[in-house]
């Protein structure tokens, strides 16, 4: 999602600064290597991950209505635009 590998230790809103801090979250917890640490199922997977979706996407919103933009590489291509192909090809819409 971010085009580059993190170090240990980083996180993605390291990258990111414009993702909510839930992101580095749902990706530590869908990566734990412990597996009772990781989503019980496929369904909650996809909750969580359509949550932090809605997220972002009222956050860039609300930074559109605002007249704000934000000011880290990733949200000037698109951080939204970039989730919206991820889900099509993840649902296979695309």
């Amino acid at each position: 999602l971010t085009g580059r590998s993190p170090l240990p230790g980083q996180k993605i809103t390291d990258f990111c600064p414009e993702l909510p801090k839930q992101a580095d979250e749902f990706l530590a917890r869908s990566i734990a290597r412990d597996p009772n640490e990781r989503y019980s199922s496929a369904r909650q997977f996809r909750d969580a991950l359509m949550l932090l979706y809605r997220q972002i996407k009222e956050t860039e919103e609300q930074r559109a209505a605002s007249g704000k933009t934000a000011t880290a590489p990733a949200a000037k291509t698109g951080l939204s635009g970039r989730f919206r192909a991820f889900f099509r090809r993840l649902l296979g819409r695309g």
